[in-house]
This record gives structure tokens, C-alpha cells and sequence, in this order.
């Protein structure tokens, strides 16, 4: 029986890791990337970006055929803290930040299209979507966007 080498785990793990680095830390848009939603505890600050499994199209490898492809959709979540005039955050800083960060994320997945890890990450849907969300019992505005991991995979 023929192994499949690729998983949904290791490409979301994969994923995190690139996003990280692009786009997350000091002089950068994003605080942190998180791999799951149970991470949301450990927000220590806005925005936050979860990396979120959204279901895959696994090839059916043939008698062979040593490479294809198989098709992992994540949903990325970010979240940004609402108004606050009591900390002097507001409308326009969330606008600008809710700007930045799509900015940021959009960048991050051009610079990343190619990689050693996968053969190519693209958006999966036309827009993002953004509306009022909570986290951790805080209200701010959550942007949604999908992205497809197409990733060659061997029999081994």
C-alpha cells in the first residue's frame, strides 16, 4: 500500500511558521500568529492572526504516478481590538490597523507563494471579510480570509 507523505498538520504547522516570520514581532504589523483557535487564551495583544484548518482535496494517487497534488484550505482569522477612547484607540486607528494588516497579509502570502515546503499558496476567496467578533470576552473586529497549501506529494 502506498504512503502519503503530506497532511494537513504539518502544512498548517508549515504555514504558521512562514506567516510568523513575514509578518508577526517587533516593527511588524501582527503581535503573533497562533496554529489554532484554542491559542486565543494566550493573546497577549492585538492584532493576532489564527491559522485555522478549512478542509482538503486529497489526490488519489495512481500505479505510477510518483507526484501529485494534494490541496489544503486554511481560514485565516485575524483579530483587532475595537474602540477604546479611555486608551485613545480609535476609529480611525482601528481602520488603519484593520488596512495594515490586510496589507501585511496579502504580502506575506505573495512573498510566500513558492516555497521548500509547498508548491504553492494562493487566496482562496475573492474578498475578506470583516464584522465585529469577541475574543476572550473583548470585543474588536475579526477579518476573515481563505488561502489554499497546494502541496506535491510522493508515494513512497
Amino acid at each position: 500500500m502506498a504512503v502519503v507523505a503530506a497532511n494537513q498538520k504539518t502544512s498548517q504547522a508549515a504555514l504558521v511558521s512562514a506567516l510568523g516570520t513575514a509578518i508577526s514581532g517587533a516593527g511588524k504589523v501582527y503581535t503573533t500568529v497562533y496554529g489554532n483557535r484554542a491559542a486565543s487564551s494566550q493573546t497577549s495583544g492585538t492584532p493576532a492572526l489564527w491559522c485555522v484548518s478549512a478542509g482538503e482535496r486529497r489526490a488519489q494517487p495512481w500505479a505510477g504516478t510518483p507526484k501529485f497534488n494534494n490541496y489544503f484550505r486554511f481560514r485565516l482569522e485575524t483579530f483587532v481590538d475595537d474602540v477604546d477612547a479611555e486608551q485613545s484607540w480609535l476609529r480611525s486607528n482601528v481602520e488603519d490597523k484593520i488596512n495594515d494588516c490586510c496589507q501585511a497579509l496579502a504580502q506575506a502570502i505573495s512573498d510566500n507563494r513558492h516555497n521548500a515546503a509547498w508548491k504553492e499558496l494562493y487566496f482562496d476567496d475573492a474578498y475578506s471579510t470583516i464584522e465585529p467578533g469577541k475574543l476572550d470576552q473583548i470585543w474588536g473586529w475579526l477579518i476573515t480570509q481563505h488561502v489554499i497549501l497546494e502541496v506535491e506529494d510522493t508515494i513512497t
